[in-house]
């Protein structure tokens, strides 16, 4: 722990304001009331023009797009392949048609990029069944 003498942080809280003074007289450092302004000019331009708060904000997250990955990671034998498909490219469509009221096309196209690998997986089960149904041997066995 590091021990200060008393007077030392009223000396150095001095100093500052005497410095900060002295730059103010110098027009290097801005008063109170140019500062509040340049604040309030910065904080009217991070606003969004569609009435969000500022920052990198969207507004909601689209609806079919988190439907559209829900869907997705649930599969359903194919059927929630399908679907999720289909959601992520209603959810993608509706989120450029919102000019950016809308967010959530990273989500459509993880919900779409998901159905795709869930229907491959489910070809590749059919393919599987199919194959191993018509399975005879090449060459006799003991029982044959």
């Amino acid at each position: 722990m590091l021990v200060i003498p008393e007077g030392d942080a009223g000396r150095r809280r001095h100093a500052h304001t005497r410095c900060a003074v002295a730059a103010r007289k110098a027009g290097r450092l801005p008063s109170r009331d140019e500062w509040l302004k340049g604040v309030d000019a910065k904080a009217k331009a991070a606003r969004r023009s569609n009435g969000s708060p500022g920052g990198e904000e969207a507004g909601e997250t689209n609806g079919f797009a988190i439907a559209s990955l829900f869907v997705g990671i649930i599969w359903l034998f194919g059927l929630g392949s399908i679907a999720a498909i289909a959601l992520g490219y209603l959810g993608m469509k509706q989120i450029e048609a919102s000019a950016g009221h809308q967010s959530g096309r990273a989500i459509a196209i993880a919900g779409i990029v998901i159905g795709v690998v869930g229907l491959a997986s489910f070809g590749i089960l059919i393919a599987f069944l199919i194959s191993s149904n018509n399975d005879t041997p090449l060459l006799p066995g003991p029982h044959s």
